[in-house]
């Protein structure tokens, strides 16, 4: 019985977690970023948010500075008349060659 459970477990976490296969790349990171666009910038996403969480860009957007993965500093702009905060393209500012993710999988699409 014990041991059904944790099979149980195990496939619910793999059907709704997945897994990430394949070496962490670049177009992997700026595809994730990519499909990102035109999305609502979470307030869950302000933990990656570093010091200043927002600045101005330019006299029309804003740019919201994050830190993610380690060392990868990119951040979205956003129009500074957006109440919702709709991303409408990003920008890597230093360490482009530390913005790589390993793709991730599910077995639900």
């Amino acid at each position: 019985m014990k041991s059904s459970k944790l099979l149980l477990t195990i496939l619910l976490a793999t059907l709704f977690n997945g897994c990430y296969r394949g070496p962490a790349t670049y177009e992997v990171w700026k595809s994730n970023n990519d499909i990102s666009l035109g999305m609502k910038l979470y307030k869950e996403e302000t933990l990656y948010v570093t010091e200043g969480k927002k600045k101005v860009y330019d006299k029309n957007h804003y740019i919201y500075i994050i830190e993610y993965p380690k060392n990868c500093i990119f951040g979205y702009l956003v129009k500074k008349n957006d109440k919702k905060r709709i991303r409408i393209d990003w920008v890597i500012i230093s360490g482009k060659e530390y913005c790589k993710e390993r793709q991730a999988t599910t077995l639900i699409q």
